[in-house]
């Protein structure tokens, strides 16, 4: 491996422990907002339900499903920021639009 593939390596794997630990503090907001502080399960065990949701956890069926609603409304979010930058690329690469600006306006 060279030095850029070591070095882009290194990035993608630093963005993915970004995203699983924005995506934990998410999903521990929730709970808090959701339960009594004496509910709200080990971040640990969160993490792990979350990881392998097959497998047995320690979290009651409140937990499993607040922390499983929390994370599909991330998908939800990131799926949809996906498909408008999709959307704005191809519009801007037929000429219907030059900037941001004239994509945003097009859903006002």
């Amino acid at each position: 491996m060279n030095r850029l593939e070591k070095d882009l390596k290194l990035l993608l794997d630093s963005l993915a422990g970004r995203c699983t630990a924005e995506t934990m503090h998410s999903v521990m907001e929730t709970m808090k907002q959701s339960m009594d502080d004496e509910e709200i399960p080990p971040a640990n065990a969160v993490r792990s339900f979350i990881q392998h949701p097959e497998q047995p956890t320690e979290l009651t069926a409140f937990q499993q499903a607040l922390a499983m609603d929390s994370l599909l409304e991330q998908a939800e979010v990131n799926f949809r920021t996906l498909c408008d930058l999709l959307r704005y690329h191809y519009w801007k690469q037929a000429g219907a639009v030059s900037s941001v600006d004239e994509f945003l306006e097009l859903f006002r």
